[in-house]
């Protein structure tokens, strides 16, 4: 899903971006007309202290959200990984289970994995999940309890148990991840911020008004790619930069290799 909200991926990227420099750029101008004629000396070394203060407590805020947004992405990747790594075990494992259990435990593994890559990856996006996956992984649960484990079968049970609660404790934090969000009051912070400090870009006083202008133009553009970045890691199942299923596809091509080797 390539949608952040009513916007998609480069409508909202040259929505922010294109509007923080030209508002950069403009401010620069009309203010610039005005401040002409009313300077008096001193003028910027009063006003530096205190943009630079501005900017410094801005570039703080803003470094923060990014480094969380970042951090609460990678996690969320990297628990995609781990639930997929631990399905694909779990496959593998049935291989030391008798016969009698393999296509039914084989069956309920592919039935998850697909449904993960297809109607809970769509429903998570606003933070729902898939019944069928939640079947699947019940239905994993009560074969293992209808099937005592025999003395010779009792250690790959007991690791087969494992990683299932592995891929019960990952699809859990998985979903919760589709849901977290910044919240309102950080977005605030942030919107607010870069507006102060954009703005108080313009009361510098050069010289030569293009140059100013290019340069104000310059500082809103990154804080616009910056926010932009922020809106579109906030949630990592959203967007082209969106978390992608493509470890559970890995896993359905392994289980077709597994399948290929029993058959032998």
């Amino acid at each position: 899903m390539n949608e952040l909200g009513p916007f998609s991926f480069w409508e909202l990227f040259v929505l922010v971006v294109v509007v923080f420099t030209a508002l950069g750029a403009l401010g620069v101008v009309f203010v610039h007309r005005w401040l002409t004629g009313r300077i008096r000396e001193g003028h910027n070394d009063a006003v530096v202290p205190i943009y630079l203060t501005a900017g410094v407590i801005y570039a703080v805020l803003l470094a923060f959200t990014v480094i969380a947004v970042w951090d609460d992405y990678t996690a969320a990747n990297d628990n995609v990984n781990d639930e997929a790594t631990a399905l694909t075990t779990m496959y593998r494992e049935t291989e030391a289970m008798p016969r009698s259990e393999q296509p039914e435990l084989r069956k309920l593994i592919r039935a998850y994995t697909k449904a993960v890559v297809g109607p809970e990856w769509k429903a998570q996006v606003n933070g729902g999940t898939s019944a069928v996956a939640r079947s699947a992984l019940v239905g994993l649960y009560a074969t293992l309890a209808t099937h005592p484990p025999t003395a010779a079968t009792a250690p790959i049970n007991a690791a087969f148990v494992t990683q299932l609660s592995d891929v019960a404790t990952a699809r859990n934090k998985r979903t919760l991840s589709s849901r977290d969000s910044l919240p309102w009051i950080l977005w605030v912070g942030l919107i607010t911020g870069s507006l102060i400090v954009v703005a108080m870009s313009w009361l510098l006083y050069m010289a030569s008004t293009p140059l100013h202008a290019v340069l104000s133009a310059m500082a809103g553009g990154l804080i616009g790619v910056l926010l932009f970045s922020t809106v579109a890691l906030d949630r990592p199942f959203q967007g082209k930069l969106g978390v992608k299923p493509e470890a559970f596809e890995h896993s359905l091509a392994v289980y077709d290799l597994v399948d290929q080797t029993s058959h032998r």
